[in-house]
């Protein structure tokens, strides 16, 4: 199988396993937790570009299937915003340090979804969606974020060393 090929297959994989993980219907630490590794997981195996693809599809899945409900519409930039801070500030900064890169990464995606909720979201949304929104957008996005993050820089080493044994055993 040719590289794009291989590139666009495990891509597939990813966002099917991804979401996946949605469909579920988990509490919202255990799905948050599980869709910030396979973000971080797609960024470290695939690239930046397909994981901030993925990242932008999610959102939009979840409000057409009812994950996220229709009241909460308009924080969907914000979160596919902070989806592809989070894969980005990873991406860039994982190759110097991977750990400080996830600290950032989640610290970053925090602070843009908790940002939009306090300041910019505040004039859009009704009082008690707001207030669901705060919940859901606050500080449970930094402990996702972060054990997300952790699972994903578990998991990437073996997932390289799986990945790479084809082209050691071909040369």
């Amino acid at each position: 199988m040719n590289q794009g090929t291989q590139k666009i297959t495990r891509v597939g994989i990813l966002l099917a396993l991804t979401l996946a993980i949605q469909f579920m219907s988990l509490p919202q630490l255990v799905t948050g937790t599980a869709i910030n590794a396979m973000l971080l997981i797609s960024a470290g195996t695939v690239g930046m570009i397909p994981a901030v693809m993925i990242g932008c599809i999610t959102p939009v899945v979840a409000l057409m299937v009812g994950i996220m409900k229709a009241p909460m519409a308009p924080v969907i930039p914000f979160v596919i915003g902070a989806n592809a801070v989070w894969v980005l500030v990873y991406g860039f900064i994982q190759n110097r340090n991977r750990y400080m890169a996830m600290i950032l990464a989640a610290v970053t995606k925090f602070l843009v979804l908790w940002t939009a909720v306090k300041w910019i979201l505040i004039g859009m949304l009704p009082g008690p969606v707001l207030e669901k929104a705060a919940v859901a957008f606050g500080i449970t996005q930094l402990f996702t974020a972060l054990a997300g993050g952790a699972i994903a820089l578990a998991v990437i080493p073996f997932l390289h060393n799986y990945l790479n044994k084809g082209k050691e055993i071909r040369m």
